[in-house]
């Protein structure tokens, strides 16, 4: 089952390195269910796996967890 990624930063990132959630959280260091809920958007990311996903990807906090902007 696919769920919607909710940053579209990290969602971008993903799809450039052709990885799935299971394979983010390893690059991150992260267990799979942590970024799994974090990136659905189930629960929110604690600054220690904000940080470990800012250090594997290199992307500023803007860049990688920006909001999903709408038509409005």
């Amino acid at each position: 089952m696919k769920y919607h990624i909710i940053y579209p930063g990290i969602k971008k990132y993903m799809d450039e390195h052709d990885y799935n959630i299971r394979a983010m959280a390893i690059h991150c260091k992260i267990p799979y269910a942590t970024m799994n809920w974090n990136l659905i958007g189930r629960t929110v990311p604690s600054k220690i796996t904000i940080d470990a996903i800012l250090k594997a990807t290199g992307m500023t906090h803007e860049e990688a967890f920006g909001e999903e902007r709408g038509n409005g």
